[in-house]
């Protein structure tokens, strides 16, 4: 296993309380906000679940590892999918100002805890996300396809970023591939150069966050 099983667990544990607590954080807020994290996050944890059973077949047919790993890349864009959660950050509600020099910053709890679980929604999809990269590139794509895994892990990430943004502007969902010729109309009739830069920052993002932490790790791995 890529993983070790017991990191399986407490970080299903740890998503599976994030999930339950999020209905508790909306009564709290009062923004219907915090039950769609919940949710999102929930959707984020499919594809890390996928990748471990992917991981635990590396050894089967070719065609099994092909239609996991289908599955796997649909759902996988509900991972880096909650970094747009940020766009629900209300500024007003943690200062007011008419300018630089009349900053007054609020002490409002409240803000505060909406702030902390949008964060903690996308640390956790980021998390799952760099670990379902992790995985596939470990247990289906190094061993096929040796240092050309880069080629495939960019498609992988731009593929993932045209999702995020189908996701975001769209509102598909990764079931809605059955709705795929309405999907590519919306795309085709609402195309502008917004949506390219849009898809390639995603795209660079998560090839960066994926080298980051994997140098992170080897990094502390070295100097323990």
């Amino acid at each position: 296993m890529v993983l070790d099983k017991k990191f399986i667990i407490i970080m299903s544990i740890i998503c599976g309380i994030y999930i339950v607590l999020s209905p508790v954080v909306f009564l709290i807020v009062n923004d219907s906000l915090h039950i769609m994290l919940g949710w999102n996050l929930l959707l984020a944890l499919i594809p890390f679940l996928i990748a471990i059973i992917i991981d635990s077949k590396r050894n089967s047919k070719a065609w099994v590892l092909a239609l996991l790993f289908l599955v796997w890349l649909l759902f996988f864009p509900n991972t880096f999918y909650m970094i747009t959660d940020f766009i629900y950050i209300d500024y007003t509600k943690f200062m007011n100002s008419t300018g630089y020099l009349t900053l007054e910053y609020l002490q409002d709890p409240i803000a505060y805890l909406a702030l902390i679980h949008i964060f903690l929604g996308a640390f956790l999809g980021v998390t799952l996300g760099y670990l379902c990269l992790h995985v596939v590139v470990e247990s289906l794509l190094k061993p096929r396809f040796g240092n050309k895994f880069w080629l495939l892990l960019s498609a992988i990430c731009f593929m993932s970023s045209i999702g995020i943004f189908i996701g975001r502007f769209f509102r598909y969902n990764s079931w809605d591939l059955i709705r795929v010729f309405a999907i590519i109309k919306d795309f085709i009739t609402d195309f502008t150069w917004f949506n390219v830069l849009f898809i390639l920052l995603f795209m660079l993002t998560q090839l960066f966050l994926y080298w980051l932490i994997k140098s992170l790790g080897t990094q502390i791995k070295k100097n323990s």
